[in-house]
């Protein structure tokens, strides 16, 4: 059994993005690409969702500062229904209107 504090050789390796899924206790607080990889979305996604007020980062902060999440909030939202449908909606509806531009000024170059 290995105390706190304590590490294995594996501990001491590079984790892969993966290892959310893999531990038995999660940290109290999560970074963008594990709240990604716990909820199944892509990590450029994550702000969308703080924007619409559907994720809350911890502590405030600067705007380009690393954002933390609290384990507990983002578990309970991945288990609500109406939260995922909404947060599905804010995705897909911000990566339609993000193609739509593209392929508007794409368009115009053409010109």
């Amino acid at each position: 059994m290995i105390g706190i504090g304590c590490t294995t050789e594996a501990e001491s390796q590079p984790r892969s993005k993966w290892w959310p899924l893999h531990t038995v206790r999660l940290p109290a607080r999560l970074n963008q690409e594990e709240v990604a990889v716990l909820t199944g979305i892509q990590k450029h996604d994550v702000p969308k969702l703080v924007k619409n007020g559907l994720l809350k980062p911890l502590g405030g902060g600067p705007r380009n500062s690393v954002k933390y999440f609290a384990t507990v909030e983002v578990l309970k939202k991945c288990q609500d229904i109406q939260w995922l449908e909404r947060a599905t909606r804010v995705i897909t509806r911000r990566s339609s209107e993000s193609a739509t531009n593209t392929n508007v000024d794409r368009s115009r170059e053409k010109l």
